[in-house]
C-alpha cells in the first residue's frame, strides 16, 4: 500500500529532511524524496510533479497513467477540472523559476498528459 504525504517546508527544513532521507537505508524512500524535490533534473521534476496534479484530480494512482494518457478518456476529467489543474501547473512553474503563467484558457485545451508537460515546459 502507497500513502501521499504534503508537506510545506521551508528551504532549510527540506535541506534538514534530505540529510536525515539520505542516512535511511530505504532506498524507496529516497527515490521518491528525490523526484519530488530535485529540482536540478528539471525534466524530472516537471513530469513527476505533472503526474501528481493530475493524480490528485483524477483519483488515478500516477503508475496507472502515462505522456499518452487521454485526460477525458482514460484520466475522465471534465472541462472544469482540466481549467482547475491551472494552479498546481503555475505552482510547478514556479518552483523550476521559470517566467511565464498559465492560464485557465490553455488549460481547457489540453487533451493528453504529455501535453501537459509541454505546456508547462514553454513557459520558461
Amino acid at each position: 500500500m502507497s500513502n501521499k504525504v504534503y508537506m510545506q517546508l521551508s528551504e532549510e527544513d527540506l535541506e534538514l529532511l534530505n540529510s536525515l532521507i539520505k542516512e535511511n537505508p530505504s532506498q524507496s524512500l529516497f527515490e521518491s524524496f528525490r523526484k519530488t524535490t530535485d529540482r536540478l533534473d528539471e525534466d524530472g521534476y516537471i513530469r513527476y510533479h505533472t503526474f501528481l496534479a493530475l493524480s490528485y484530480m483524477s483519483g488515478y494512482n500516477i503508475n496507472s497513467f502515462n505522456e499518452n494518457s487521454d485526460l477525458r478518456f482514460d484520466l475522465g476529467l471534465t472541462f472544469y477540472q482540466k481549467r482547475a489543474l491551472t494552479n498546481a501547473f503555475q505552482d510547478i512553474v514556479k518552483a523550476v523559476h521559470y517566467t511565464k503563467n498559465i492560464f485557465p484558457s490553455e488549460c481547457e485545451k489540453l487533451t493528453t498528459v504529455g501535453s501537459c508537460i509541454i505546456l508547462i515546459k514553454s513557459k520558461k
